[in-house]
């Protein structure tokens, strides 16, 4: 796995559960009462606990039944969900071919959620997957989509991170002139918005473009 990816999909979280708390929220549990684990946000969110605590069984069997359940009742949003962290539960575990569907699945439920801000999530991690499997277009391409919908909704530490997710696949490539365009836009960006636990990454990529 390469270093980037985990951080990346990491401060996506982050910034959509700070987007989604401000949203009126739905109880799951209240609808399933019988049901023994979590759903929607909160059920993602303990999956993203137990992926950075390497717990990917229990994730696993997590996002199948949530899956499940919400086959069941038509939540569309919450198999977006549901297989965004079976996507990423797999290719921690080096499944890369399964975590290829889920992500796929998990990018196109989302878009037809019509929740576009969350689009960036499934984006940010397809994107991780494709650097492991070497199809740096498809990686590119990913973050480019990532990069119109922050700008259209003016989401400015989504572009901030697309910017340097842009920067350290310019450096792989050998391109040091377009990273530093990238560190560029990334450092203007962390200044204008305050994004200060991004200025140790900053200006450890400026040091690698001088």
């Amino acid at each position: 796995m390469q270093p980037w990816q985990t951080p990346c999909i990491r401060r996506a979280s982050r910034r959509a559960r700070k987007s989604c708390s401000k949203r009126p929220r739905r109880s799951r549990r209240k609808e399933r009462p019988h049901e023994p684990y979590l759903y929607s946000f909160a059920g993602y969110w303990y999956c993203d606990l137990l992926l950075a605590l390497g717990r990917t069984g229990e994730l696993r069997k997590r996002a199948a039944s949530a899956i499940e359940v919400a086959e069941q009742e038509n939540w569309l949003l919450e198999k977006a969900l549901g297989d965004l962290s079976l996507g990423r539960g797999a290719m921690a575990l080096g499944g890369l071919d399964a975590a290829r569907k889920h992500l796929d699945n998990a990018v196109n439920q989302l878009r037809e959620a019509g929740h576009i801000e969350f689009v960036a999530w499934g984006l940010f991690a397809r994107a991780a997957l494709f650097w492991e499997i070497k199809r740096h277009d498809l990686a590119k391409g990913d973050l480019e989509e990532v990069m119109r919908i922050a700008k259209r909704s003016e989401m400015r530490l989504f572009e901030c991170d697309a910017h340097l997710e842009y920067a350290r696949l310019a450096l792989v490539e050998g391109d040091k002139d377009q990273a530093r365009e990238h560190v560029t836009a990334t450092r203007r960006l962390v200044d204008e918005t305050g994004y200060g636990r991004r200025r140790p990454e900053v200006e450890a990529l400026e040091a690698e473009v001088r």
